[in-house]
Formats: structure tokens, C-alpha cells, sequence
């Protein structure tokens, strides 16, 4: 077959990394396109990926620019559906679902978001999608009929035991064998954030009183930090980012992302934001599975005491590695469940 993979944010290139080597194994051809985000181009070309841009100028955050962006967007993936005669589309991106449906290619989506959280996505991308695979707890509304909900984590599809292994060299290079903590702080623009609110200054205040006589504090952020924050601002590299939330003490932010990743490494999380108590997922991870902690915005002495507990327990982190460890008794391995049930799919039709 050949097989189209649309990344349009730097975490799809993570999703789709062994799943890609997987179909290329079977003998497909594999054909990657993005659009510029973050650091995912950096990402793609440092894998030594074959790729194609289709959106590379940074547009303007207004409703002309990412209309136009959009368009030509659409018209460059139409093109490159139709040249390279392309049996199938995979991605965590419906932006781009129209231009298969028009061709009547199978697109497939993985989604880990509920209905709700992206309704931008969820109207004029969706009703043109195939099928979509989500985990578990995602609630996909009038969608679920062509939902495949399968039993694990979409971030499991890069940290699971068969894919992900630890490598505490990594950050032994960088802090020697030093306890520390990560603070996470994105920028919280993206389409679905409008009018949420995560970690300001005052808090990021707050948190480093409480957690620097412990340890190193690592601040990695999306968004320019002011100059009193140097001292702990570190640039990790992307490639290295998961091994060192493995081997930190405690990951606290206002992003989504991070803190899933840290609640399937087994790593003690707090998350502070407007989405809390409203994710699917992360109310899976939280409620179910008691392996991150969610503090809603505007509650800020209870993240600090929050966090004051748990540094008051010498046996947290462990605790946490030991639930996760039961969690993933039940688990399926999500690389070869997806691999297995596209080829199955497409076989059939």
C-alpha cells in the first residue's frame, strides 16, 4: 500500500514513529507530510524521515490567515493524494479529511481529545473521517459509530515497554545523579484553549519556594520566560524529553500532554488548568487509575498544599511506578492493534 501520514504537531510524529516502521516492515511505502509546528520538522529531520511540507510560513493568528493557510494546505495534500496514488491516510490531524473523502480514501484518525474539547475539529473534520480510534474513556459523542475504542493510552503508542526504555545516562550527562523536578508550562493558545488558564508568574513563584530546597528545578516552556527564571530554565532535548520526566522526582504544569506522558511513565504528576475535570482521559488516568493528580485553575492553595503532600511522602514515586505497573497488566499493545485492524480494513474493502 501506499500510505500517507499527516503530522500536524510535534507529539503525531511520536504516535506514528513505530507504527510507521511497522507498515514500512510489511512492505509498504510510507509517505510523510507536515505542517510547520513547534519543533516537528526538527524532529522529522533528525529521524532522517522523507518528508514533505505543506504548510511551512508561520501565519498570523487571525481568521483570513488560517482560512488561506488552510486552503492552500488542502490543495497541496489533494495533489500529493492523487500523484502518489495513495490507498490510505493516517493521522492524529483531521484538518486535512476532506481531500480524502473527495478522493474516496480510507482516513483513518487517532484521536485521544473528547468531542467537546476540539468542537472546530469535530465538525468539519470528523464527519468526513473513517474511522477513528480512541482510547478507552475518550468520549466521542455523535461520533461512536465509527469510533474503534481500544484499551490503552494514545501516548502508549511511544511509551510502551516494547517501544520506550529508560535510559537514566541521559540525564546523568546533564545533572549527574542530582533528585529533581520538572515545571511544564505551555502556551495555551491552540484553537481548543480560548479562555483557559494555567500557571502564572505568581504561582510559578509559589512552586519553586516549595520545591527548590529538594532538588534542581527544571522549567520547560512553550512560552518566553522572564529573566528570574533562568536560573532554572533548561532546554531539554525533544528526543531526550521522556527519559528525563522517567527519572524526575515530580512533573507539575499546565499541559496536557506532559502530564499524561508522565502518569504512563510512572512519574508523580500534578496538573494545574480550566480543562481539569473535563478530559476523558486524564480522568481515566486520575479517578480510575490514581496516577496523576488534577488541581482546576483558580484553586492555587490547593495545589500548593497538594503539592506539599506529596513531597511529605517518602514512598510517592514508588507507589506510583507500582499502580502503574498493575495499569499495564490490562493494557493491549496499541502499535499492533492498529497495524493489524488497517491492513484487516483495507484487505476487506
Amino acid at each position: 500500500m501506499n500510505i500517507l501520514i499527516y503530522l500536524a504537531h510535534p507529539s503525531h510524529y511520536y504516535v506514528f514513529r513505530y507504527m510507521s516502521n511497522m507498515f514500512k516492515h510489511e512492505g509498504n511505502t510510507i509517505y510523510t507530510v507536515i505542517k510547520s509546528k513547534d519543533i516537528l520538522e526538527e524532529l522529522v529531520i533528525n529521524d532522517g524521515m522523507p518528508y514533505i511540507n505543506v504548510s511551512k510560513k508561520r501565519r498570523k493568528n487571525n481568521y483570513l490567515s488560517i482560512s488561506l493557510d488552510v486552503i492552500i494546505r488542502l490543495i497541496k495534500v489533494f495533489h500529493i493524494l492523487r500523484r502518489e496514488k495513495i490507498d490510505v491516510v493516517l493521522t492524529c490531524g483531521s484538518d486535512i479529511a476532506i481531500t480524502a473523502k473527495i478522493l474516496n480514501i480510507p482516513f483513518f484518525l487517532f484521536n485521544d481529545d473528547d468531542y467537546y474539547i476540539v468542537p472546530r475539529s469535530a465538525t468539519y473534520g470528523w464527519p468526513f473521517v473513517t474511522k477513528v480510534f480512541a482510547p478507552i474513556g475518550c468520549d466521542m459523542g455523535k461520533f461512536e459509530k465509527k469510533t474503534v475504542h481500544y484499551n490503552g493510552f494514545q501516548k502508549s503508542f511511544y511509551l510502551q515497554d516494547s517501544v520506550f526504555s529508560p535510559n537514566r545516562d541521559v540525564v546523568r550527562k546533564a545533572l549527574g545523579d542530582s533528585k529533581y523536578f520538572i515545571i511544564r508550562l505551555v502556551g495555551l493558545d491552540a484553537h481548543h484553549d480560548n479562555k483557559v488558564t494555567g500557571i502564572n508568574e505568581a504561582i510559578t513563584d509559589r512552586i519553586l519556594q516549595v520545591l527548590e530546597p529538594h532538588g534542581i528545578v527544571l522549567i520547560s516552556s512553550e512560552k518566553k520566560l522572564l529573566p528570574k527564571y533562568e536560573r532554572n530554565h533548561y532546554v531539554i532535548d525533544p528526543s531526550e524529553m521522556h527519559h528525563f520526566i522517567y527519572y524526575s522526582e515530580l512533573l507539575i504544569g499546565d499541559s496536557q500532554s506532559m502530564v499524561h506522558e508522565a502518569a504512563l511513565l510512572g512519574t508523580p504528576s500534578i496538573r494545574y488548568n480550566s480543562f481539569v475535570g473535563k478530559i476523558g482521559v486524564l480522568e481515566v488516568l486520575e479517578k480510575q487509575y490514581g496516577l496523576t493528580i488534577g488541581v482546576k485553575a483558580g484553586d492555587e492553595d490547593k495545589l500548593i498544599e497538594t503539592l506539599k503532600c506529596i513531597l511529605a511522602k517518602d514512598d510517592y514515586k514508588r507507589a506510583i511506578k507500582d499502580k502503574l505497573s498493575q495499569v499495564k497488566l490490562g493494557l493491549i499493545d496499541v502499535n499492533m492493534f492498529a497495524v493489524e485492524y488497517i491492513s484487516k480494513s483495507l484487505k476487506k474493502a
